[in-house]
């Protein structure tokens, strides 16, 4: 096939398309999204209208990635959907399967249907097996992570994490990096949190601590947001608060939504366990202003935030500890104050009414991904307000 001619036209094209991918990729580097989004969609634009399928290709797939990290997930979903079409040669093998990787990102944080996100995952194993790069697989993997984690199958989730860890040197020889190191560790570090397993979790920190900084601004969120969470089960509560509000001082510096909302939630838990209600009221407020994503988990979330919330406020007027309701423990003895009573029945009722609207919500996402983990959730909320609810009743008995 002969080699195509550009036009002086064509080629004065080329060169801005060429300058505009030259601006988008530090953009994205240093997380600044929304710009690296408008970057993508113009160069997008002169790609069409040159008909050059391999820069089609490229700037479609980098724009997706940009909506679904600006939270923009459905119009992600549309952005990134021809790539699960036919492949139209191995020249495009390396964007279409990042794209596709990054379509079953968002499929799975809207989330879409099962059954659909399945079917994706079986694409691209075809697709890696059409173009003979399993050694890609790796990437693939740590999107299985994410969606083992959402279904509550965190066994699995810890198995598939460590497969994909191992595999990630493999799979950059072979040409495709995939996933920062961040990506993979802080999902790893989650599972095993989940599975109540410290000394791993302390293992994962510090090889994050010596592995390669490719996105530092990435790097110091989801790292010091694990500290955070990791503080937190040990019942540190200052150092949850500490390493929770460096998470959320960097994720302020950029315009990923993903981030900012996990590292909102992870300092609003920190300051909860240390007791301080008003500093986790104002996170809380800048958590709300992203109340309508797209995305129906963090929807939850919020609503399982709140209710944990007004169930620390109860904690505060009864003088008890957060985590000794979180632990259930006997132990736990209330003050004695009638109008703290009072004050924990109203914060009470709000902690219910938003845990009943997080369980209305959680049970559409359990329906649609067939599963159990948000009903799981939300039972042992119940059963902590339950717990709270014999503090109130020995007391009104008492009055």
């Amino acid at each position: 096939m002969a080699e195509r001619e550009f036009s002086p036209f064509e080629i004065l094209q080329l060169t801005r398309l060429t300058i505009l991918l030259d601006a988008a990729g530090p953009a994205y580097s240093d997380r600044r999204l929304s710009a690296a989004a408008e970057l993508y969609s113009s160069a997008l634009q002169l790609a069409e209208q040159l008909q050059i399928q391999e820069l089609i290709d490229e700037c479609r797939g980098w724009l997706g990635i940009c909506l679904y990290q600006l939270g923009r997930l459905r119009e992600a979903l549309v952005t990134l959907g021809p790539f699960l079409q036919k492949s139209r040669g191995r020249i495009d093998a390396l964007h279409r399967y990042s794209a596709l990787i990054h379509y079953i990102q968002t499929a799975q944080r809207l989330p879409i249907g099962l059954e659909s996100i399945q079917a994706a995952y079986e694409q691209v194993e075809s697709f890696l097996s059409d173009i003979g790069h399993s050694d890609w697989r790796h990437e693939l993997l740590v999107m299985r992570v994410r969606f083992y984690i959402i279904r509550g199958q965190y066994e699995v989730a810890l198995a598939t994490g460590q497969e994909a860890w191992s595999l990630r040197s493999l799979g950059r020889s072979a040409g495709y990096y995939g996933q920062v190191d961040d990506f993979h560790l802080d999902g790893l570090i989650e599972v095993c949190l989940a599975l109540r397993d410290p000394d791993t979790v302390r293992n994962y920190i510090a090889q994050w601590e010596h592995s390669y900084d490719v996105m530092p601004v990435n790097r110091e969120v989801r790292l010091n947001k694990s500290k955070s969470e990791l503080a937190r089960f040990e019942g540190r509560a200052a150092d949850a608060i500490i390493f929770g509000k460096r998470a959320v001082f960097t994720a302020e510096t950029t315009d990923y939504q993903e981030t900012r909302f996990a590292s909102f939630v992870t300092l609003i838990r920190a300051y909860l366990l240390g007791g301080q209600c008003e500093s986790a009221c104002e996170v809380i407020k800048r958590l709300l202003t992203m109340r309508r994503s797209e995305g129906k988990h963090d929807q939850y979330t919020i609503f399982l935030v709140l209710g944990d919330y007004y169930l620390a406020r109860v904690c505060e007027f009864l003088g008890i500890e957060f985590r000794q309701i979180q632990l259930q423990d006997n132990a736990a003895k209330p003050i004695e104050s009638f109008r703290a009573s009072d004050g924990a029945i109203s914060a009470l009722k709000r902690a219910e009414s938003n845990y009943r609207r997080a369980n209305r919500l959680g049970s559409r996402i359990d329906a649609m991904l067939k599963c159990s983990k948000r009903g799981q959730e939300i039972a042992v909320r119940f059963s902590q307000m339950d717990f709270l609810r014999e503090f109130l009743g020995s007391h009104n008995n008492r009055k």
